[in-house]
């Protein structure tokens, strides 16, 4: 299993950054053309510290990154690795496709080179066909995102959804249904499946793949929406762990003491959309990670008119809202 690492503070290696920058910038070492003096240089991003946008958008960061979507109510998480390899998981729901392009953007990437879907909730997947079409929205066509292979559970009990059809249209021959223990190894980035839902299973969330991502030397923990008594075997082959990508949104069945436990996380990371109908993330999943750092990028119950249980009282001081997109630079030579 990998190592712990220790945490670092965020604060001190931002300081040090803008600090050493100016001193260059004072003593004249590498300046920069004359188009670009008087602009402040820009600091590298503080490595292995959770960033929300406005702090990674004052920042450069080359090489592997984690870049975790507002998606709203369902889920999407970007990896880049320091050769340049990008890793998707899920796509988030409809009208979340803008949000991937974007990031893609932001990276000057047009290809993907694994997407993987955790199941088939819309919430998930329901993405796809807008991020896939590229930005003239249309398939095919000029512009359509390329991918290199597609990975999902398999097609016995799949939904019967617009979300789902397109899907398998779209992604067919590159489709690949995979298992526990497939594994995908880029350059500097390895994916492995550790736990497949029973297709048999009453729910789509019980029947998905959870998996356990390495990348610059980080550990990630993507369960999809498992429920946490089926991740504990798969949390056994991945944790403990840098990141957890937290089951089903926060909601109840997602999080156990045991479960915690097992994986302890260094960062945990929430995705739920602003007063959800769902009540996610449910109090008792914030109670079991209290004292951990938890990042959640937005959360139903804790406004005067949310109708579902506040969440406010299970909130300690680790535990704080996204404000949009998250971010992990990890940096070179991680």
């Amino acid at each position: 299993m990998r190592a712990r690492k220790p945490f670092s503070n965020g604060s001190s290696q931002w300081l040090l950054a803008a600090l050493l920058a100016l001193g260059i910038s004072w003593l004249g070492f590498g300046r920069e053309s004359p188009a670009s003096e008087g602009r402040p240089a820009i600091p590298d991003c503080p490595r292995e510290e959770m960033l929300d946008a406005a702090q990674r958008e004052a920042c450069r960061c080359e090489g592997a990154e984690i870049a975790l979507l507002d998606v709203g109510q369902g889920s999407a998480a970007a990896f880049r690795s320091q050769a340049g390899e990008l890793v998707l998981v899920d796509a988030g729901d409809g009208g979340a496709g803008d949000r991937i392009l974007q990031q893609l953007g932001r990276w000057g990437a047009r290809r993907i080179d694994l997407w993987v879907f955790t199941h088939y909730d819309v919430d998930h997947l329901a993405g796809h066909a807008e991020a896939s079409a590229g930005r003239d929205r249309v398939w095919p066509s000029d512009d359509d995102l390329e991918v290199g292979v597609y990975w999902d559970r398999g097609e016995l009990a799949r939904p019967s959804t617009q979300a789902v059809e397109g899907y398998l249209e779209r992604s067919a021959a590159r489709r690949r249904e995979v298992t526990a223990g497939d594994a995908w190894r880029g350059g500097g980035v390895q994916v492995e499946v550790v736990a497949r839902g029973a297709a048999t299973a009453r729910e789509e969330n019980a029947r998905g793949l959870a998996l356990c991502i390495e990348l610059g030397g980080w550990r990630i923990f993507a369960p999809g929406d498992l429920p946490a008594d089926e991740s504990l075997r798969a949390a056994s082959r991945c944790g403990p762990v840098d990141l957890w990508l937290v089951n089903h949104h926060g909601a109840r069945d997602g999080i156990s003491a045991a479960l915690v436990s097992r994986l302890d996380p260094r960062w945990s990371f929430i995705s739920a959309g602003h007063q959800n109908s769902h009540c996610h993330p449910r109090p008792s999943s914030l109670a079991a990670l209290w004292g951990r750092r938890v990042w959640i990028s937005a959360a139903a119950g804790h406004g005067p008119d949310a109708g579902c249980e506040a969440v406010a009282a299970q909130l300690d001081g680790p535990h704080r809202f996204a404000a949009g997109r998250a971010h992990v630079c990890l940096g070179r030579g991680g």
